[in-house]
């Protein structure tokens, strides 16, 4: 009798450990899911947020100058890169023209930053 519990005891070792990987692989791939999910949520956000600043800005007092647009090429510097926040920074000096669709070509098109 005690050589079958030996036995239980040197198989439930292993088995435990095995599933306890297993769990910790799982919560792993859930909780990597789950930062995509919230971060493609900010990144969305951010994109309708500036969409809606870009459409309005001929509605408000003409266009918007480099402390309007600040903020922006900030946030957008941590949600995407330096890149994208040196486009946003361009988008001073260009305007959609009263057209109320999005995205227009001065808004795709990167331009030089001065």
């Amino acid at each position: 009798m005690l050589a079958y519990i030996n036995i239980f005891a040197a198989i439930l070792s292993p088995i435990v450990a095995i599933l306890g990987t297993v769990f910790l692989g799982l919560n792993w791939r859930t909780n990597e899911k789950k930062r995509k999910n919230e971060l493609f949520d900010r990144r969305y956000d951010f994109y309708k947020n500036l969409r809606q600043i870009y459409l309005d800005q001929d509605l408000k007092h003409g266009s918007l100058d480099w402390s309007d647009w600040a903020p922006f090429a900030e946030e957008a510097s941590f949600l995407f890169g330096d890149d994208i926040a040196k486009h946003i920074m361009s988008l001073e000096t260009k305007h959609h023209g009263g057209f109320h669709f999005f995205p227009d070509e001065n808004f795709i098109a990167p331009g030089s930053v001065t």
